[in-house]
């Protein structure tokens, strides 16, 4: 199983789709904290607008975003198989059939919450650039990491997996 994990992660990581929805998602993040041009949810008033229940509508909104990008993931390990014609001859090798089907849906998961990772960092990112440009400093509370990655630990990672 490890080993097909491994050619997953290799076979993802050299895709240039991999990097184009890593860069949407990164550029998206910086621009949903660092502008008002992509604005979601909270952030008005007295608001801050890095507060957990903003950030976490943030990610939430624009992982639902992702969506098709689980799809283009996902479904491009079976059409893989397909077109080259291994899928009548895979499992005369030495492997076994969970192994297999774990290792491509571990290694395929694992590649869809990297590129979701890429947009909380964006936000960090955008968070400090609006904070170097606002200025009014009440806009913005203390920095919290934790609030940037805990949307993804309850909403993302569940609905990647469900999906």
């Amino acid at each position: 199983m490890l080993s097909i994990l491994k050619f997953e992660l290799r076979y993802r990581l050299t895709r240039p789709a991999t990097w184009i929805y890593g860069l949407i998602f990164f550029i998206l993040g910086i621009l949903a904290m660092s502008t008002d041009i992509v604005r979601i949810g909270g952030g008005y008033g007295k608001v801050f607008s890095n507060s957990p229940y903003n950030i976490h509508q943030v990610i939430s909104a624009l992982g639902f975003l992702g969506l098709f990008i689980i799809m283009a993931f996902f479904s491009v390990p079976v059409y893989r198989d397909f077109e080259h014609r291994t899928d009548t001859f895979l499992f005369a090798f030495p492997i076994k059939k969970t192994d297999y089907l774990a290792g491509r849906f571990l290694g395929t998961m694992l590649m869809c919450l990297f590129v979701y990772a890429l947009l909380p960092i964006g936000m960090i990112i955008g968070e400090f650039i609006a904070r170097a440009k606002d200025s009014d400093p009440g806009n913005w509370g203390p920095f919290n990491a934790l609030s940037y990655f805990w949307p993804m630990l309850v909403a993302l990672l569940p609905g990647v997996f469900l999906l």
